[in-house]
């Protein structure tokens, strides 16, 4: 069995967005978890973090940069090389689902948990392009 799961939680740093050729919208954002030490510096950890679709959409109206979120994701590790030879690699968390941690307004914090709370049990359907939730209201026992 393998398991790739990551849940993280920190301040946004930074967030953009972008789309692809074919209207697919990506949402980009750093996260910084602070690590306190005793008698020390606290040390900062930062991670890049990626969003697809209607989540990323959901992500960018909602969050900016010094708000608090909860993400859960997979990593991903990329390697490459560059043009004079270096190799280099980058780790990156795929949002899965995420919560906001700080209290938002009622107004803007609902959209935003129905959006996880959808995209949650089933993420390869949302990432797949199917938003049609209506079918999976008759599976439902209640």
């Amino acid at each position: 069995m393998n398991i790739n799961k990551v849940t993280y939680a920190g301040r946004i740093g930074s967030i953009s967005t972008s789309a692809t050729p074919s209207g697919l919208q990506i949402t980009e954002l750093s996260v910084a978890v602070n690590k306190r030490r005793k008698g020390k510096e606290d040390i900062t950890n930062w991670m890049r973090c990626k969003a697809f679709g209607n989540m990323a959409e959901t992500i960018s109206t909602y969050f900016s940069k010094g708000d608090r979120i909860y993400i859960e994701g997979e990593l991903s590790v990329n390697n490459w090389e560059s043009k004079s030879g270096e190799k280099h690699t980058s780790v990156e968390i795929i949002v899965n689902s995420f919560e906001f941690i700080d209290g938002k307004s009622s107004a803007n914090q609902a959209p935003a948990k129905a959006a996880t709370q959808q995209q949650s049990p089933a993420p390869a359907m949302a990432t797949a392009g199917g938003d049609d939730w209506d079918d999976l209201d008759d599976d439902i026992g209640f």
